[in-house]
């Protein structure tokens, strides 16, 4: 790739990130990975051991309907990410994160799943951090006054 190709490259990726700004960059993100999630369970890996996670997650509701859900996070996420009113798309997102990161702490706390404290506390961290960026204003005005003055 030619320098020329590189700098015009930039140029247009920084224009996106402008349009698109933090919360919709943020949704790109959590829209690729619940994509990536939604195409993992549709074609689990086979495994020489049963996976206890989907073992769990199949005892609530087959596989493929956590894959459907997934998938329209993803493009509810990947639509929204454009759009100033994006509120469908952090709800969405942050509820399936949320409830993924309970099935999994429940499966640690019931021994179905005893390494599930693990995907539960990722989880929910994720959750929360979609919870603290959907109260982030998109644009505002600057402050008029240091942080710790009032």
């Amino acid at each position: 790739m030619r320098h020329s190709d590189l700098v015009t490259l930039r140029r247009q990726a920084r224009r996106l990130a402008r349009r698109v700004g933090r919360r919709g960059t943020s949704l790109l993100f959590v829209g690729l990975v619940s994509a990536v999630i939604a195409w993992s369970l549709v074609s689990p890996p086979r495994l020489g051991r049963p996976n206890l996670a989907h073992a769990q997650l199949a005892a609530i509701a087959p596989l493929r309907v956590w894959a459907v859900l997934w998938a329209i996070t993803a493009g509810i996420c990947l639509v929204q990410a454009f759009f100033r009113s994006d509120r469908v798309a952090f709800a969405a997102a942050t509820a399936l994160t949320l409830a993924w990161g309970l099935i999994y702490l429940a499966g640690a706390l019931t021994g179905v799943n005893p390494a599930g404290w693990i995907g539960g506390a990722v989880w929910l961290g994720f959750g929360g951090w979609l919870t603290l960026i959907s109260t982030w204003p998109e644009t505002g005005p600057a402050p008029t006054e240091p942080h710790g003055e009032a």
